[in-house]
């Protein structure tokens, strides 16, 4: 919609990088045109957290506890999925970024 055309900063930049406070790694937002849209920075956190989560990135979560909680998010993520082969597929896929975040799924906006 012409809402996801706009863009996405005043005044528009060709490139923007997200910070996220329970994330250990940033996310880097190239314009697909002129300048960033809201669909670039969407479409950015998107792909961002569906990468699998690598050994190293899963070090980064220095606790047992922490550890557990990104399994759990992990496990919830795809016995959600209702059709066989997606959850199938999505189970032997392993941790994905988004399993970082653990709870706190809730886009709120960014400033």
């Amino acid at each position: 919609t012409r809402t996801l055309d706009e863009a996405a900063t005043s005044p528009p930049v060709s490139h923007l990088t997200i910070y996220c406070p329970h994330l250990p790694w940033t996310i880097r937002v190239e314009a697909s045109s002129r300048h960033v849209t809201v669909n670039d920075v969407l479409v950015a956190i998107y792909h961002s957290l569906r990468r699998q989560l690598s050994p190293t990135e899963y070090a980064l979560l220095q606790n047992g506890k922490d550890r557990d909680r990104a399994a759990q998010a992990y496990r919830d993520r795809y016995k959600r999925l209702r059709d066989g082969r997606a959850y199938d597929a999505e189970q032997s896929g392993g941790m994905r970024r988004v399993d970082f975040l653990m709870e706190k799924t809730r886009f709120g906006g960014l400033s």
